[in-house]
């Protein structure tokens, strides 16, 4: 089956920190009178994330209120806020190179583009403010569609968004379970991206001349039921 949609991961593949996180938790912390090293903070954010995964609404501010604590070790008043109102602006991320353009090119030469991504409210109008609005045809995050990926369901909702099979559609993204297995398991292609390594100019590329050459082919004398290979078969 030929693939003719392009689904994209946004955190540690689109979408990084402009500052790594953890320098940033304690340079806020910091700030507020809270002594923590970012090293400190970088040893305990894994398993933060990880023990409060699932907790909160879908603007997530349950979720990293915990995660903020844990990371820098107490409840520093006034950190949470700041941190939430930080990560929600365009200043704090940067966009992987040459992405915007190929994703631009994608939508250009007929293929479909979207964005799946665990988070929280707080994406879209971010992707907005990050100029990213015309770059994809599908937005689906997992706070509004009720699904985080590895699940099939959050799969099964950026294909049927799109109005493609399972078949028709490879997602990209950093995480090798979340995004490359759950992605397969769900019949969809997939490959594993940071934003850098390929470019996704190079992915992007090889789809079109794939797109392209299958659509050549289909439209290829002979290949139809009135071409007179076709009438040859019958």
């Amino acid at each position: 089956m030929r693939v003719r949609a392009l689904s994209v991961d946004a955190g540690g593949a689109l979408l990084h920190p402009a500052a790594p996180v953890a320098e940033t938790y304690a340079a806020a912390a910091r700030a507020r009178g809270h002594a923590v090293e970012a090293a400190a903070v970088g040893a305990r954010f894994p398993a933060a994330m990880a023990a409060h995964r699932g907790r909160g609404g879908p603007d997530g501010r349950g979720f990293w209120r915990a995660v903020v604590a844990d990371a820098v070790g107490a409840e520093v008043p006034g950190l949470f806020e700041a941190l939430y109102a930080h990560y929600a602006a365009a200043e704090a991320w940067t966009v992987a190179p040459g992405a915007a353009e190929a994703l631009r090119d994608a939508r250009a030469a007929g293929v479909q583009t979207a964005l799946l991504s665990n988070w929280d409210t707080r994406l879209r109008p971010l992707i907005a403010a990050l100029g990213l609005a015309d770059a994809f045809d599908v937005v689906c995050v997992s706070a509004e569609i009720g699904a985080e990926k590895p699940a099939a369901a959050a799969f099964a909702a950026v294909v049927d968004a799109l109005g493609r099979r399972p078949g028709e559609v490879l997602h990209l993204g950093d995480d090798r379970r979340a995004d490359v297995a759950g992605a397969r398991e769900a019949g969809l292609a997939a490959a594993c991206w940071t934003g850098a390594d390929p470019p996704l100019a190079a992915v992007v590329g090889v789809l079109v001349r794939a797109l392209h050459a299958a659509d050549r082919g289909a439209t290829r004398p002979g290949r139809g039921s009135g071409g007179p290979a076709g009438r040859g078969r019958r």
